[in-house]
């Protein structure tokens, strides 16, 4: 499912977060948005999912304007993995996966054998079989953002947004989840930390600095020595591993 942002302004208490920013990400491509602190990567995809309302600047999805939908409808076609996982619920870790169901429920209407067999499937994806009767609250880090990329699964749509995804994770499952949500064949808008990680796993980059859109592309051709010394102030070395894909060395920071 096709994704674009068009032209969108952000102000939050006085000041001035996403400046004009676009984006496009057709249907099935992984679009990778990264960039420095406080550049905006958050706010953009809290855009794109409508915990924000931009100021200027509008949101499409399947060709449809997000400010015309339903919550319902819109959560249909878009779910969220946040980067900070809550920590407060009693709820199992199967009845977390379950909550991705809701979409598709009418008022009180209770799980089924479908839902229960599409919840504990998701589970089994994200590597916490046998763990769907602990309670949430009991898990660590890694393992609840894995329940909460489970709920994502669960509830089944066209596009995914992640924010983070590979916090609180190790290095095994840094890479199973990469390798997960690449072979869901679905949209996936995801900001990300890692820019080796970003070079691996993403057709195409956005980078962000200070609000605005720096560079966009393939991710073999945003990742340059060049880019990174500009916007992260860091030298690098751009290098060729075994598998094929580039690599990012870092060496010593640089001043701006």
């Amino acid at each position: 499912m096709r994704v674009q942002a068009e032209g969108l302004r952000v102000q939050i208490g006085g000041a001035e977060i996403l400046r004009g920013v676009s984006l496009e990400a057709k249907s099935g491509e992984f679009v990778g948005i990264i960039g420095p602190n406080g550049s905006g990567k958050s706010t953009l995809l809290k855009c794109l999912c409508r915990v924000l309302q931009p100021v200027r600047g509008s949101v499409s999805i399947g060709g449809a304007a997000l400010a015309s939908m339903t919550y319902r409808e819109s959560a249909k076609r878009v779910a969220v993995v946040a980067q900070h996982a809550p920590a407060g619920f009693d709820f199992t870790a199967l009845e977390m996966a379950l909550l991705g169901r809701a979409p598709h429920k009418r008022g009180l209407e209770r799980d089924g054998a479908r839902d229960y067999e599409i919840a504990r499937a998701a589970m089994e994806t994200v590597g916490l079989a046998g763990l769907e009767e602990r309670t949430f609250s009991t898990l660590s880090g890694g393992e609840r953002q894995r329940v909460l990329l489970a709920q994502a699964l669960t509830q089944q749509t066209p596009c995914l947004l992640l924010d983070e995804p590979t916090n609180h994770l190790d290095i095994h499952h840094q890479l199973r989840l990469m390798e997960i949500v690449k072979s869901l064949g679905v949209t996936v808008i995801a900001a990300i930390h890692d820019l080796n990680l970003a070079a691996a796993y993403c057709d195409r980059l956005y980078v962000l600095r200070d609000g605005e859109m720096a560079a966009s592309g393939a991710a073999g051709d945003v990742l340059t020595r060049a880019l990174i010394r500009d916007v992260y102030g860091v030298d690098a070395e751009i290098l060729r591993s075994r598998a094929g894909g580039n690599h990012i060395a870092f060496s010593k920071i640089v001043e701006f």
